[in-house]
């Protein structure tokens, strides 16, 4: 079974295997980024609008149901029409009370436009106030006229200035009535929290009107738009649905200021921040380019401390001499297993037999004594001759095994593979570079954040292994040519002789860091930035990593017994 399995391993992280995980990886990537583009362009395609979402009279347009549902039946007479403001709502935006009538659509995709109905902008004094001034205005100067017209003689200048003045007083009001209001800003609220960049403008009415506003993410992470949107946005899984997951429900609130509580009754909007077949797609991809990298790593030497290699052919011919070597002891320890059993059982015969001819009762008792020894002796044996053919027939299993590794070994030709022990420093500087541009391009994709992404904690980590890395690879023995390969873990935690603390030490941070960036990077859509102290503690950590290296034995070959 074992034989089995390695023979997987080999065929998996081989280079044929290799070059096939890194055309899927490519392909599945080209997948991940069209099904994006593709996604994008279906909602580019139906931009929303706000148009003919309020009618004339002041109702609100009721959302469309989809295709798959029944349309909402007609109320009866006497009933409020869906989407039209009850009256405790229009008594409300009357007096001033700002009202958030309604949202389209319900779902949407992030960084994309919906549509608030709100009401209540400007109590309905403030709009009836200009036509009564007019109104006010046109009775003045009409009686102004019938003065003028009704004067004679040395009054008759006089009704003419105050015709004239009720008349340029009536037309500054219509001039004002006529000029459109400036625009009210309102602050927008999402899930109680609000940001400076979450403003619309509103017109200066208290009837219903229609607002686009965008949940737009800045590109560039340092602003404080992006902060707001991966804290509003992190962990978007829904309470036990996971069905939903990469889905964030937004209650939707507006307020007049920059006040802590919104002043509306809030809706709901469900905002998907990924695609859930677009995020399984790219891990997919990921794994593919993990895969193949690991079948690369160990089909060159650039993971290794050193170059050495060996053909194919040459480690068959190694193997098959050492399977040989095994299989010719196991048969001799089975043969000496063999006859050691027969001897055994010959010993149990003869003491049995000198136990019948036994005359007196010491000899009888002598006898029996070495009866149950020679029995001991002969169970023993047997026990041996279980082992020994159990060793032998998985000698001969390793023998056949290797005989047929040889044999396509030398059908294949000699293919150089490396032996040489993997590098602890070069397997932090590929764990590194795997994170940190699958984390750059998940949230590129998924928030559209793409400037000042990467965080200067990750930096100073980066440099630190990088550091570390050419340390060691410097101090790595150009001549060695005996180091060789035991097995990846053993090689990265081991200093030749054995695993080593300051090893063990090194790559227990390395995990622990890296389990903290995926956490952050899946769950806040952000860079971890990793505080002083912890990188302080990670370079000591590499440092005493470096500092032990010179002192490291070459690592020795494996055992092939």
């Amino acid at each position: 079974m074992l034989e089995g399995l390695t023979g997987f391993r080999d065929k998996l992280t081989s280079r044929f295997a290799a070059k096939c995980f890194a055309i899927a990886g490519s392909l599945l990537l080209i997948l991940c980024l069209g099904r994006t583009a593709w996604l994008e362009h279906i909602a580019a395609a139906d931009p929303v609008t706000c148009n003919g979402l309020v009618t004339p009279d002041g109702k609100v347009v009721p959302e469309t149901p989809p295709d798959d549902k029944v349309p909402p039946e007609t109320p009866p007479d006497g009933k409020v029409t869906p989407g039209t403001p009850t009256d405790e709502q229009k008594a409300a935006m009357a007096n001033g009370a700002l009202q958030l009538l309604a949202v389209r659509p319900t779902s949407t995709v992030i960084n994309h436009h919906i549509c608030i109905v709100v009401g209540g902008v400007v109590p309905q004094v403030a709009e009836a106030r200009l036509a009564d001034d007019i109104i006010q205005k046109r009775k003045t100067r009409d009686e102004a006229q019938a003065g003028y017209e009704a004067a004679s003689g040395s009054a008759r200048d006089g009704a003419w200035n105050t015709l004239q003045a009720t008349d340029t007083a009536l037309q500054k009001a219509l001039t004002a009535a006529a000029t459109k209001p400036q625009p009210i800003t309102l602050s927008v609220f999402l899930n109680g929290k609000t940001s400076s960049d979450l403003t619309v403008p509103a017109e200066a009415k208290s009837g219903p009107q229609a607002l686009l506003f965008g949940l737009e993410v800045p590109n560039d992470a340092e602003k404080s738009g992006a902060t707001f949107w991966r804290e509003l946005l992190s962990a978007p899984t829904p309470d036990k649905d996971w069905t939903k997951i990469g889905q964030k429900a937004l209650a939707i609130g507006l307020s007049r200021g920059t006040t802590t509580l919104p002043d509306t009754t809030t809706e709901t909007v469900t905002v998907m921040v990924y695609d859930l077949l677009t995020l399984a797609i790219g891990t997919l991809s990921l794994l593919c380019f993990t895969a193949s990298f690991c079948g690369l790593a160990r089909q060159t030497t650039m993971l290794r401390d050193n170059k050495r290699t060996q053909n194919d052919v040459q480690i068959a011919t190694d193997a098959l001499t050492a399977a040989q070597t095994a299989d010719q002891d196991a048969k001799a320890k089975l043969k000496d297993a063999v006859d050691a059993a027969a001897a055994a059982k010959t010993g149990v015969a003869n003491a049995n037999d000198a136990a019948a001819k036994a005359a007196d009762d010491a000899a009888k008792a002598a006898a029996a004594d070495a009866v149950a020894k020679a029995a001991a002796e002969s169970e023993s044996a047997q026990t041996a001759v279980v082992t020994a053919t159990a060793a032998a027939n998985n000698a001969a299993s390793t023998l056949k095994a290797a005989q047929a590794k040889a044999d396509e070994a030398a059908k294949t030709g000699n293919i150089e593979r490396p032996i040489g022990p993997y590098s602890l420093a070069r397997t932090q500087m590929a764990f590194w570079m795997f994170l940190t541009v699958a984390g750059f391009v998940f949230i590129w994709l998924t928030m559209g954040i793409y400037l000042g992404l990467i965080t200067s904690g990750i930096l100073v980590l980066l440099g630190i292994n990088a550091t570390s890395g050419m340390a060691a690879i410097g101090l790595n023995d150009g001549n060695d040519d005996t180091s060789t390969s035991n097995s990846f873990f053993l090689d990265i935690l081991s200093d030749g002789k054995g695993p080593v603390l300051h090893r063990i030490q090194a790559v227990a941070w390395t995990c622990i860091l890296g389990i903290l960036f995926i956490w952050n990077v899946v769950w806040s859509f952000t860079f971890v930035n990793f505080d002083t102290n912890l990188l302080l503690l990670v370079g000591v950590a590499q440092s005493m990593y470096v500092g032990f290296k010179w002192q490291e034995a070459p690592a020795a070959p494996p055992d092939q017994n």
